[in-house]
C-alpha cells in the first residue's frame, strides 16, 4: 500500500511538470510572457481545455495547467499613439511609483495582473506605464520624457490613470487608486470609449 502511494505521488508530480511544461510552451510559441498555474482538485477527465491541459490521475486528482499572458506595457507615448491608431484603441498612461507607491502596487496587483483586465486590455488598449521609480534605474531620457507626461497632464499624485483617444483626446482620468478590481477598471474604460 505505501509503494502505491508513493507510485501515485511520483505520478502525480510528474504529470504536474509535463501539464505546466505544455502550457508554457503553448504560450512562449505564440510569444506570450508566461506565469503558470497549477490547479489540484477531485476527479476529472483527461482532455485539452481551452486554458492548458487536464489530466486525470486516479480518481482523486486532476492536475490543469495554464499559462497567462502578462500585459504588455509600453514606455513610449508615441509609440503606443501609433499603436493605438494602427489598431483603433484606447491608450491607457499608468502614472505610479512602482517600486515605492503602496496603492500603485495595489493596483497592479489587484487589477493590471488579472486575467480578466489582461484579456480586455489586449483587445481595446495601448497600454504605457509612465513611472517614477524610487529604485529602480531610467535613462535620461526616459525621465525627461515622464516629467513631460506628468507635467501636460497635471498629475499631482500616484496612482493616476489617463485615458487618451487615438488622437489625444483625453476621455478619463483617475486620480488615487481605483477600488473593485477588473470589473470596476472595465466598466469605466467602457464609458470612456464612448465618449
Amino acid at each position: 500500500m505505501k509503494l502505491n502511494q508513493t507510485f501515485r505521488h511520483f505520478i502525480l508530480l510528474s504529470a504536474i511538470s509535463l501539464a505546466v511544461a505544455a502550457g508554457t510552451n503553448a504560450a512562449r510559441a505564440a510569444g506570450l510572457t508566461v506565469k503558470s498555474t497549477v490547479t489540484i482538485n477531485g476527479s476529472g477527465t483527461v482532455s485539452p481545455t481551452d486554458k492548458g491541459r487536464s489530466l486525470n490521475i486516479g480518481t482523486n486528482y486532476t492536475i490543469q495547467a495554464t499559462a497567462a499572458a502578462d500585459a504588455q506595457w509600453l514606455t513610449s507615448v508615441p509609440e503606443a499613439m501609433a499603436q493605438a491608431k494602427k489598431e483603433n484603441k484606447l491608450v491607457l498612461l499608468d502614472f505610479t511609483g512602482s517600486d515605492w507607491c503602496g496603492w500603485c502596487k495595489k493596483l497592479a496587483a489587484e487589477t493590471f495582473s488579472k486575467s480578466e483586465f489582461i484579456s480586455y486590455a489586449s483587445k481595446n488598449l495601448v497600454l504605457v506605464e509612465v513611472d517614477f521609480p524610487a529604485q529602480k534605474q531610467q535613462s535620461a531620457e526616459l525621465k525627461a520624457a515622464n516629467q513631460a507626461l506628468q507635467a501636460k497632464y497635471h498629475v499631482n499624485g500616484y496612482p493616476t490613470l489617463v485615458v487618451l483617444k487615438p488622437d489625444g483626446t483625453v476621455v478619463w482620468t483617475q486620480d488615487g487608486y481605483l477600488a473593485g478590481g477588473p470589473a470596476a477598471m472595465i466598466a469605466k474604460l467602457d464609458d470612456a470609449k464612448k465618449k
